[in-house]
């Protein structure tokens, strides 16, 4: 349909999109506009790119076209889209759908099944009265111009935050258990490497 974008019914049909509340069908028209020279308004894209809700998405779309230096630097850093992913995934999806607050303690390079990669170490909490709970996400690629995980290794601990220990030595701990939690699903899975990496190429 792009092809034919001087066709009016076609220009009227992408405008739609772009006003659409659903953020995945945005993307895919920005995309779409973008990959071909078509003028989308530098203030879509940046709303899309600056929306938690929408980012993530926003930017496979366009990376799956090899254009995602379409949206402004700031918003791919690895930095960036790891905090959106994880802010995505602990917020609720049941009641109001709301997350009080989450926050980038740490990050940490380490070594695991022969690729160093980089752990994020977040703690969230869905109320103002809740206690600190506990977030890491990894492992990234070193690289950190890129969004790419090595392996999956993401997930809420059971330990809530402990703010009168140091903060790397529960990082380390709960890195540990990642890593032990994701050996034993390989062996319960025979040994099947059902790793999934974000943005395979």
């Amino acid at each position: 349909m792009i092809k034919h974008y001087t066709n009016e019914q076609v220009k009227d049909y992408f405008e739609k999109q772009l006003k659409a509340k659903n953020h995945y069908v945005k993307a895919n028209a920005i995309a779409l506009l973008l990959k071909n020279n078509r003028s989308v308004h530098d203030t879509i894209v940046y709303n899309m790119s600056e929306n938690l809700d929408s980012r993530i998405n926003f930017y496979f779309e366009l990376k799956a076209l090899k254009i995602q230096d379409k949206m402004p630097a700031k918003f791919r850093t690895q930095d960036a889209l790891v905090y959106c992913y994880s802010r995505n995934a602990v917020k609720p999806s049941w009641g109001d759908n709301k997350l009080d607050s989450i926050v980038l303690l740490s990050k940490t390079s380490t070594y695991y099944r022969g690729k160093t990669g980089t752990f994020y170490y977040f703690k969230y909490k869905l109320k103002k009265s809740d206690d600190w709970k506990v977030y890491v996400c990894g492992l990234q690629v070193q690289d950190t111009t890129q969004y790419r995980f090595l392996y999956t290794l993401n997930g809420s601990m059971q330990e809530v935050f402990d703010d009168k220990k140091p903060i790397e030595e529960q990082f380390a701990e709960a890195i540990e258990l990642k890593k032990e939690g994701h050996r034993r699903r390989r062996i319960s899975n025979n040994d099947y490497d059902f790793d999934f990496a974000a943005d395979d190429e």
